[in-house]
C-alpha cells in the first residue's frame, strides 16, 4: 500500500528533529568560533559559510510552510507549479549543506 500523504505528526517530528540538529550545530559552531574569532573574522570563507548557514535557516522556515502541502495533498495531485517549490527547496537545502561542509575545509589555518 502506498502512502498518499504524510501524517502531520510524522512530518512535524522530522521537521523538529532536523531543526533541533541545525540549532545544535549552530551552538557547537559558536563554541568553536569563539576561541578563533579574531582569525575567522578576517577570512572571507567564514562569511561565505555563514551565508550558507543563514540560507539553511531561512529554508527551514520555508519547509515549515511547504510541509503543509505534503500532509494535505498527494504529490501526484499537485500541479507542476505546486511541485516546483518543493523541488527547489529540496535542491537548495542539499546544495547549502554541501557548500557549508565544503567551506569548512577552506577555513582550516594553513
Amino acid at each position: 500500500m502506498r502512502i498518499k500523504t504524510l501524517e502531520v505528526s510524522e512530518a512535524k517530528k522530522y521537521y523538529y528533529r532536523i531543526s533541533t540538529l541545525l540549532g545544535l550545530m549552530i551552538i557547537t559552531g559558536f563554541s568553536l568560533f569563539w576561541p578563533l574569532r579574531e582569525f575567522l573574522l578576517t577570512r572571507p570563507q567564514f562569511y561565505l559559510k555563514m551565508s550558507f548557514v543563514i540560507a539553511l535557516i531561512i529554508n527551514s522556515i520555508v519547509i515549515s510552510y511547504l510541509q503543509k502541502i505534503a500532509t494535505t495533498r498527494s504529490f501526484a495531485s499537485l500541479t507542476l507549479k505546486e511541485k516546483l517549490p518543493l523541488f527547489i527547496s529540496g535542491a537548495f537545502s542539499t546544495v547549502c549543506w554541501i557548500l557549508t561542509a565544503t567551506a569548512e575545509f577552506y577555513l582550516i589555518p594553513e
